[in-house]
């Protein structure tokens, strides 16, 4: 007989002065990956937490409703131990640094396992195991610093395969993963969870990963909205460069990343930079908007940018204030724009940032990863002149849903068809189909440089 792992009655959950209503009830049995899909803001990764148990009711935390787990013969575990938990739950964060609690790919998964209370010999056999199955040998020595942003995930993703839990709770788990270690990943929860007589949760905006790897799916907070038209970017004929990014070598922390770049930037153009995670599409773009040192001595050119705008990967490390009024003003202070201008530019600010409201005070700590991603975008948008700058935009799709993706591409063809130029690095090309009129592909080292827009 099946046995439900996970009982979920959910009304609505009350955090502070702030009401998220669900109306969720479902059941989850052992071998069961089931996806949780939501708009942006909408509560999925406040949900993870009450189906990891870590989101304890308090004076400022009220659950309408109730969640039950089955692990053992115990039935109804209303409150587990830090050791239960960690033995019999996972929660993997979306933003992937949250779960580390070592400095290195190896002393993760060491100190890891050893909290869960194994023997040397079943922590090394755990290791070699998944290492192999997710092709991560190469990262097994290295920094957790010096990795990309895929790398880190897929790295927090093996941790909890080698753990080993009766339920898995993934928040956007393959967000920042190439294709190929995405399948890879899904391939071995699935086949984890049907072995092991455990269950998983994905909370996604992938509709392929609902349809290929999820054997159910539950959704929260659907809404339809008008979406706008999406204009392709401008012919511009035949134009004489503005920018050349030129780089003998590219490198991060000593090791040999890329050999020589050379890319001409025409007025309008946009770029999407692909590439299997850690080959080098962060540090390429920290190159040219001259964040490393040594991009300042190994750059080669006198047709370079002075008007530059870089998105993060990672949205909270570009939120620095307590309201998106300080957080726009922050960026006014390093402008010369007028009062007029900023006024106008404030204005364009909140008239696309939906979720606002025009609330000039929201903290932008308590949005959601979709939500601080549009916050970044649309602040580096405002900060940008009129013609002439370089935006750089690293997995801008990060965390959207349907409509922020729309918002975006409108945002990003107004933005080009005025003359500047926009780099873009992703590992879902199709979503900017008819924006990008060149690609750039980095592979063993080198740059691929194609013309032709994206298909």
């Amino acid at each position: 007989m099946v046995r439900i792992l996970l009982s979920c009655k959910i009304e609505k959950i009350k955090l502070l002065d702030k009401v998220i209503s669900y109306g969720l009830e479902f059941n989850l049995n052992e071998g069961e990956v089931a996806g949780l899909v939501g708009p942006s803001g909408s509560g999925k990764t406040t949900l993870c937490k009450l189906f990891a148990n870590v989101l304890e009711e308090s004076n400022w935390v009220d659950v309408v409703g109730d969640v039950e787990w089955n692990f053992s013969s115990q039935g109804r575990l209303d409150k587990l131990t830090d050791v239960d938990r960690t033995l019999d739950i996972c929660l993997v964060f979306q933003n992937p640094e949250k779960n580390f609690i070592s400095d290195s790919v190896e002393g993760e998964f060491y100190a890891s396992l050893q909290l869960c209370g194994l023997d040397r010999e079943v922590i090394e056999r755990r290791i070699k195991t998944y290492v192999s199955r997710l092709e991560i040998d190469g990262l097994l020595k290295k920094r957790l610093s010096d990795l990309s942003g895929g790398e880190k995930q897929i790295v927090s993703l093996a941790t909890v395969l080698m753990i080993q839990p009766k339920l898995l709770v993934l928040d956007e788990p393959t967000a920042q993963l190439s294709n190929r270690n995405e399948k890879l990943f899904f391939e071995q929860l699935r086949e984890y969870v049907v072995n092991n007589s455990a269950a998983a949760i994905v909370t996604t905006h992938k509709d392929y990963v609902l349809d290929e790897y999820c054997s159910k799916e539950f959704r929260i907070g659907e809404k339809v909205e008008s979406q706008p038209k999406i204009i392709g970017f401008k012919d511009l004929k035949k134009r004489s460069p503005l920018y050349r990014f030129n780089f003998p070598v590219v490198e991060r922390a000593g090791q040999l990343l890329i050999k020589n770049v050379c890319i001409d930037a025409c007025a309008g153009d946009c770029f999407l930079l692909l590439g299997d995670n850690g080959s080098g599409k962060t540090t390429l773009l920290e190159y040219i908007c001259g964040f490393l040192p040594e991009s300042l001595f190994k750059r080669n050119s006198s047709f370079f940018p002075n008007e530059r705008q870089y998105v993060f990967q990672n949205p909270d490390h570009q939120l620095f204030t307590e309201s998106l009024r300080q957080e726009l003003e922050l960026g006014f202070r390093f402008s010369s724009f007028s009062e007029q201008e900023r006024a106008a530019r404030l204005k364009f600010f909140h008239d696309n940032l939906a979720f606002a409201s025009g609330d000039e005070d929201v903290d932008p700590r308590t949005l959601s990863w979709g939500q601080k991603k549009m916050v970044n975008i649309l602040i580096s948008l405002c900060l940008l002149r009129e013609a002439g700058g370089v935006l750089l935009l690293d997995e801008p799709d990060l965390a959207l849903d349907s409509n922020n993706i729309f918002t975006l591409k409108f945002l990003l063809a107004e933005f080009i068809s005025n003359g500047n130029v926009v780099l873009i690095v992703t590992h879902n090309p199709q979503i900017y189909k008819g924006l990008c009129n060149k690609t750039i592909r980095i592979d063993s080292k080198k740059i691929e440089l194609d013309n032709d827009p994206i298909l």
